[in-house]
């Protein structure tokens, strides 16, 4: 005979399939972040630039034997003056000396007796004679 245990029993199910495993999450790349940030960085680099430097050169035009294209003729009317070449048909007049801090008012004391009229331009006071 056989072994009652095994008659009638019915066979073990069979075990259920695993869940499907998800691949491994893919690293994220730094390399989008570490981009944007470089071009960040380049363009408050730019701006700084742009703000303080290019002013900066442009000031440092205004100097004794620059000339200007403002007539030394003329009131005192509110102008922009440019430095131009001195051989240049715009030029009209040249820069004799510079004061820091002094005004149009301060001119007949502190410009030379060779001077022949002034400007009073960024907190600077530039004494001009003709070209």
């Amino acid at each position: 005979m056989s072994d009652p245990t095994q008659m009638g029993v019915p066979a073990a199910a069979p075990a259920p399939l695993a869940a499907p495993v998800a691949p491994p999450a893919k690293k994220k790349s730094r390399a989008g972040t570490i981009i944007t940030w470089i071009i960040v960085v380049l363009v408050l680099l730019g701006t700084a630039y742009w703000k303080f430097a290019i002013p900066a050169m442009e000031d440092a035009k205004f100097k004794v034997g620059a000339c200007l294209d403002v007539s030394t003729q003329g009131d005192d009317a509110e102008v922009s003056p440019k430095v131009v070449d001195c051989a240049s048909s715009t030029a009209h007049s040249k820069i004799i000396a510079v004061f820091s801090g002094k005004t149009n008012a301060d001119a007949a004391s502190v410009c030379p007796d060779s001077y022949e009229a002034s400007l009073e331009y960024k907190n600077k006071l530039f004494c001009l004679a003709g070209k």
